[in-house]
């Protein structure tokens, strides 16, 4: 199981690599979904957005890593005799391995895989619920460890960015109070001149 400190330890490293790596900034926007749990009546299926930032380094011509820090957003309709709209926002920090094809008719196609610390930051009511528009949230998790997989294609768009468009399965996330979901994003990664 991956604690938090072994996270923090393993995205410092990330950073800390040697100078010779080539790195890449970027970021990206995207939605998001879960499904309901059943066992859970007053919880909806769930929709929201992202917004991430990523750091790429570059290890050789075929893995690398990837720190990943990102805010997201979820909706979902809740019933406690009264129906009304609840969000939750949240964060998300990942380190990820990154595998990339670099020739070939395949250039650009990637993948993403590792652990994810997600955090919930905040719960609120859209509806006249509260006056105060909190939704208690106690018996959700604030905090939790996940994992997350996913599929990319970039392609050289500008001289010296190029746009991504990724799609990526996270489990155990508090954005879908502990369970999966489903998230598609598209985004700019800045190219470090001579970078393939």
């Amino acid at each position: 199981m991956v604690t938090r400190g072994s996270l923090l330890c393993a995205l410092a490293g990330a950073l800390l690599l040697p100078a010779s790596a080539s790195a890449q900034l970027g970021w990206a926007l995207g939605v998001r979904s879960a499904k309901s749990d059943p066992a859970i009546p007053q919880s909806g299926d769930r929709r929201g957005y992202e917004a991430r930032v990523t750091y790429d380094r570059d290890l050789n011509e075929l893995f690398g890593l990837r720190a990943d820090f990102g805010y997201n957003q979820m909706q979902f309709q809740r019933d406690d005799s009264v129906r009304f709209q609840v969000s939750e926002n949240g964060f998300e920090f990942a380190l990820m391995g990154r595998l990339e094809v670099r020739n070939g008719a395949l250039t650009g196609l990637h993948s993403t895989f590792g652990p994810i610390a997600s955090f919930r930051s905040a719960c609120g009511s859209s509806g006249r619920f509260d006056s105060n528009g909190r939704v208690l949230c106690d018996t959700q998790e604030s905090y939790l460890t996940g994992f997350g997989v996913g599929v990319g294609y970039r392609w050289m768009a500008f001289l010296t960015s190029d746009v991504t468009v990724e799609a990526r399965y996270l489990t155990n996330v508090t954005a879908a109070q502990g369970r999966d979901l489903v998230a598609f994003s598209i985004g700019v990664r800045r190219r470090v001149s001579g970078s393939p």
